[in-house]
């Protein structure tokens, strides 16, 4: 999240937009959960990034989930890019993803399905032709996958994932009509497919309908009411739309659900500093500079925060008197 020294001046005042304008942060962070369809944690997933832009400053990042199935890419650059998730004995994921400054995507749960024995080879040729950008062809074979799947009356979680598949394809070829019946259709088979709620998000996104983005993911949130990280993609979500009490209160669940995720605490502090709960920014900031965080340009801030904060209640408080 970049810190705006707009926002910040709002809390600070004027004076010190100068100071926090040397703060703004261009990287962006990424972060998400692997699991299987049971929702366990996937350790050991590869989760490449490749921008599919033409910056040759920004080259491939490449992770690998841990125990909890959690990765976290804290050094993206704005812009769009290409995710694919491989371990084997898995379905290959891959998707695009737009980051946009101070605009958080929301993934969920990032599902990964073994493919069935008899199924194998079909699915391998589906992700060669997403990847060579056939989706055209791609198109044809999930839809007769999905017809033999559901003839074959296979588990719903499998077949909420073949739409969201195809949704995915949808949306690749910006079909977005198409793409929103796809979502719908997984999220109607299995609401707690975070993946599908997040696709749903990224239509309605890419088609200006905010509203119904922030709809859908507190639709996604109600589903999955113990999911700290959908919790946290939120707040950030409706941060970066102006929406900075709700963008609070999700917030703070996130920390309830995920009280060792020391970025949470920063975010927290950040909002409290534009809603002008500063004894909020101090505590929220304080215990995160506390955890020893690795995001070391967040550290920084939260460094020259806390003092700047601290003086400014002090001064404002003298002024009462």
């Amino acid at each position: 999240m970049k810190l705006q020294s707009l926002i910040m001046a709002i809390a600070l005042g004027a004076g010190a937009a100068g100071m926090l304008s040397a703060l703004d942060i261009d990287m962006e962070t990424v972060s998400g959960r692997v699991v299987d369809k049971d929702k366990k944690p996937i350790e050991g997933v590869t989760v490449l990034m490749e921008t599919l832009g033409t910056d040759k400053r920004i080259k491939p990042w490449t992770g690998l989930t841990e125990k909890k199935g959690i990765f976290i890419n804290d050094r993206v650059i704005p812009g769009q890019y290409k995710i694919t998730f491989t371990k084997e004995g898995y379905k290959t994921g891959v998707g695009t993803i737009t980051i946009l400054e101070n605009k958080a995507y929301p993934m969920g749960d990032i599902v990964m399905l073994p493919p069935p024995p008899d199924a194998r080879e079909v699915f391998k040729k589906v992700d060669e032709l997403v990847q060579a950008g056939k989706y055209d062809e791609a198109e044809v074979l999930y839809k007769d996958i999905i017809e033999k799947a559901t003839a074959a009356k296979i588990p719903a979680k499998d077949m909420a994932m073949l739409q969201f598949d195809l949704g995915l394809v949808y949306e690749k070829k910006q079909d977005w009509p198409n793409a929103e019946v796809a979502y719908k259709k997984a999220v109607e088979i299995d609401p707690t497919l975070g993946m599908a709620y997040g696709g749903l998000g990224n239509v309605y996104q890419a088609q200006n309908r905010p509203d119904d983005a922030i709809k859908v993911f507190q639709d996604a949130a109600k589903n999955q009411p113990n999911n700290g990280q959908l919790a946290y993609d939120l707040g950030l979500f409706m941060w970066s739309k102006g929406q900075n009490e709700e963008a609070y209160d999700w917030l703070q669940k996130a920390q309830v659900l995920m009280p060792d995720n020391a970025e949470v605490l920063y975010h927290l502090g950040v909002t409290a500093v534009g809603l002008n709960k500063t004894d909020d920014a101090v505590k929220y900031l304080e215990k995160y500079v506390s955890m020893n965080p690795t995001n070391k340009e967040n550290l920084e801030s939260a460094k020259v925060l806390i003092p700047a904060i601290k003086q400014t209640a002090a001064n404002a408080a003298s002024t009462k008197k």
